[in-house]
C-alpha cells in the first residue's frame, strides 16, 4: 500500500501525455487565465501557435462569418512530478475517512480523497453508482444517463496549400459539420462531426475501425475551406484520424464518501474534445469546492 498525505498524485492510465493519436488541444482565454494561475503559461507560450482567426463558411466555401481571436494557444504540458504514468484505474474503495484506487498492475493509492477526472467511462465514477445505488434506480445510473447522437472523427494533417498558420475554420452542411485549426508551421487539428440519425444509449455505443473514418471523412471532403482548399486536401496529408461516439448526459450523482467526479465523468455535453478538458480544471481550480 502506497500512501500520499499533504499533496496531490495524479494516475494516469497511458504511457505519456505526448502521444500521436489525433487530439488537439485548444485553449481559449478563460483557459490561459487558469494556466496562468497555475504557473504553466510561460511554458505553454513558447510552444505554442496563437490562432487569430476563425473562418465560418458554407459547403460551397462561401464565408458566414469571420472571427478575430485573442491569442489562444495549442500545446500540451504537464507537470511531471507527482504524475503516476502507466497506471489504469481499475478499482476504487473509499469511507468516511480515506479513499483508495487500485491501478491495472495491482498497486495502489490511499488518499484523503480521490477526483475521478477520467472521462465519460469513468471508473470512479461506476465507484460513485455503487455506493448511491437503491432498488429504486438502474444499477449503475451514471451510465444509463448517457447516450450518442453524433459520431466524431479526430485527427492530424500536415500543412495544405492555402491554410496558414493562426487560422481556424468551422465548415456546415446538413447533417454534418468539420472544425479545423491550425499549429504550428500550418500543421492542422481537426474534427469531423456527424449525425447519427437516432440516439444511442452507452450500452449501444458503436466501437468504429479506420474504414469508418475513412468513410466520414470522404462524405465531407467536398466542403470548401476557402478558394483554394477544401477539406478533401486536408484528408489527403492526414497523419492520424479516429472516429469515436460523442457520449452526451449527466451523471445524477457526483460524491460519495471520499470520491468525486469532475469534467466528462460528470457531465458530457455535445462540445468537442478540443475544449472539453479545460473544464475539470476550472472546476478543480474554483474555491468554492472547498474539497
Amino acid at each position: 500500500m502506497h500512501t500520499e498525505a499533504q499533496y496531490r498524485v495524479a494516475i494516469e492510465a497511458k504511457v505519456s501525455i505526448v502521444q500521436d493519436e489525433g487530439a488537439g488541444v485548444g485553449l481559449q482565454p478563460n483557459g490561459l487565465a487558469i494556466l496562468d494561475q497555475l504557473g504553466v503559461l510561460e511554458e505553454i507560450e513558447e510552444l505554442s501557435t496563437p490562432l487569430r482567426t476563425w473562418h465560418h463558411v458554407d459547403g460551397q466555401g462561401n464565408p458566414l462569418k469571420t472571427i478575430y481571436i485573442m491569442e489562444q494557444y495549442a500545446a500540451e504540458s504537464s507537470a511531471k512530478n507527482r504524475c503516476k504514468w502507466r497506471k489504469r484505474l481499475v478499482a476504487v474503495s473509499s469511507d468516511s475517512t480515506f479513499a483508495t484506487v487500485q491501478a491495472e498492475d495491482g498497486s495502489t493509492v490511499k488518499a484523503e480523497v480521490v477526483i475521478g477526472a477520467d472521462g465519460v467511462h469513468s471508473c470512479v465514477r461506476r465507484h460513485i453508482d455503487c455506493m448511491t445505488s437503491t432498488p429504486l434506480l438502474p444499477w449503475l445510473p451514471g451510465e444509463e444517463s448517457l447516450s450518442s447522437e453524433f459520431a466524431c472523427v479526430y485527427g492530424i494533417s500536415d500543412p495544405v496549400p492555402g491554410v496558414y498558420a493562426g487560422e481556424s475554420y468551422s465548415l456546415y452542411c446538413e447533417h454534418a459539420a468539420v472544425i479545423a485549426f491550425t499549429g504550428r508551421g500550418g500543421r492542422l487539428f481537426w474534427f469531423a462531426v456527424e449525425h447519427l440519425g437516432q440516439a444511442l444509449p452507452y450500452a449501444e455505443t458503436l466501437h468504429y475501425t479506420a474504414s469508418d473514418a475513412e468513410k466520414t471523412c470522404l462524405s465531407v471532403a467536398h466542403l470548401q475551406m476557402n478558394a483554394t482548399a477544401c477539406f478533401g486536401d486536408v484528408w489527403e496529408n492526414h497523419t492520424a484520424a479516429f472516429k469515436v461516439g460523442i457520449e452526451e448526459g449527466m451523471a445524477p450523482t457526483w460524491v460519495a464518501n471520499r470520491a468525486v467526479i469532475v469534467g466528462d465523468s460528470a457531465h458530457k455535453g455535445p462540445k468537442l474534445p478540443v475544449s472539453n478538458w479545460q473544464e475539470p480544471i476550472a472546476q478543480l481550480d474554483n474555491p468554492k469546492w472547498n474539497l
